[in-house]
């Protein structure tokens, strides 16, 4: 039997304009659990550069850290991989050498922190 990929993007981004959408540049303001069940790879976008720092990081936008790993455990116990996404259409991520470490420990964090199963990334801006 042939397995296929069906992925969605759930934002970190709330939708405060009543547009909803990658035009609109926000999201449907919905819970991860709420992932339709066609889906088997959620990429949470987006790990973002936070101001006054310089790495790439990723909060939950309407979630404490408890619930929204429960949410990533809901998806993981039905069969589903959930990723973070780095990058995206308006990201500038620019890691220097001495940051490589301090990067990976920080993916590490997240996949702990949240139980992803791991990096998507999607450096448009290259």
């Amino acid at each position: 039997p042939t397995k296929v990929l069906s992925s969605v993007i759930w934002s970190t981004i709330g939708n405060t304009t009543g547009k909803d959408g990658y035009k609109y540049g926000t999201s449907a303001d919905f819970d991860l659990s709420q992932t339709q069940d066609g889906y088997n790879v959620i990429n949470v976008s987006f790990m973002k550069t936070p101001q006054g720092s310089t790495l790439p990081t990723f909060k939950p936008y309407n979630k404490t850290d408890a619930e929204f790993r429960a949410e990533v455990a809901k998806l993981n116990a039905e069969g589903k991989s959930v990723l973070i996404a780095l990058g995206g259409a308006d990201a500038h991520i620019s890691l220097t050498k001495a940051q490589e470490d301090d990067f990976v420990n920080e993916v590490i964090r997240l996949a702990d922190t949240y139980g992803f199963d791991g990096l998507d990334i999607d450096l448009e801006q290259s």
